[in-house]
């Protein structure tokens, strides 16, 4: 079994792997279930990108397809669909034995000048990080490990019904992980799926599609948290889709989510 307390490969090693080789070697305390968890493979896939293409803007948007499982050995084949005045497309596919297991289309958009500032999506209110309930390291997927969790808020895996919403102060643990994109493209997906909550018993659920887009390109973290909420929207027919948010010290979000799950029993 896995040590829960004691991550054996940092986040950082990783991503430094893919920047000077393009390939990363996926671990089992990086795997969620058989596969690689999906913030990881989202993180490398963006990090990817920035090895095969230099200058590219900063990350605006993601869209990621879950295809198949994938661990150990990972390759990553990268290339440009579009490249505009202002935006350029890149498409990631990550790779491993099994074949496809993720594919990346990621927009990069250089800032352009706009009479336009406006954010509608309100910042829950809750206990500083501080003040927060912190959560066990040793239980769930062993990719688990490399983050520092709080409950904040909302309701708890398992609860067999109420509100299906998530709400946890999140960190990395390595603390050379940084807040860029890829950084927050690793925490984004930590929370179970929100529509855990509904179950009193643990059965299977698995990420299908994820769309993130970025909101800030400087963002900060709250005393070194960042705060995630997860809300399942609709759950049905053994999907579910949800809606996900991330904020750093500020009002306005770092990254901004949908997620399709497929749920079992």
């Amino acid at each position: 079994m896995t040590d829960v307390t004691t991550p054996t490969t940092p986040y950082s090693q990783l991503v430094e792997t893919v920047r000077t080789s393009g390939r990363a070697y996926i671990p089992h305390d990086w795997l969620q279930g058989r596969t690689t968890y999906g913030g990881l493979s989202a993180a490398l896939c963006a990090e990817a990108a920035l090895h095969a293409f230099d200058g590219l803007p900063p990350l605006r948007s993601a869209m990621l397809t879950f295809v198949g499982p994938g661990a150990g050995e990972a390759r990553f084949r990268t290339e440009i669909l579009r490249q505009g005045k202002s935006v350029t497309v890149v498409n990631v596919d990550m790779e491993s034995q099994g074949g496809l297991a993720t594919r990346a289309t990621l927009c990069f958009g250089a800032a352009r000048a706009s009479q336009l500032n406006v954010t509608s999506i309100k910042r829950p209110t809750t206990a500083a990080p501080a003040d927060s309930v912190v959560l066990p390291s040793r239980g769930g997927p062993g990719f688990g490990q490399h983050f520092e969790r709080r409950m904040a808020g909302g309701s708890t895996p398992l609860a067999g019904g109420g509100e299906a919403e998530i709400l946890w102060w999140i960190r990395h643990r390595d603390a050379q992980a940084g807040s860029q994109a890829a950084s927050l493209l690793a925490l984004g997906d930590v929370l179970p799926p929100a529509a855990a909550v509904l179950y009193k018993e643990w059965a299977p659920i698995s990420s299908m599609t994820w769309m993130v887009e970025f909101t800030d390109t400087d963002p900060a973290p709250l005393d070194g948290f960042w705060l995630c909420q997860s809300r399942a929207e609709v759950t049905a027919a053994g999907y579910s889709a949800q809606a996900m948010t991330l904020w750093g010290a500020g009002d306005r979000p770092a990254l901004i989510g949908r997620q399709t799950v497929a749920v079992f029993g």
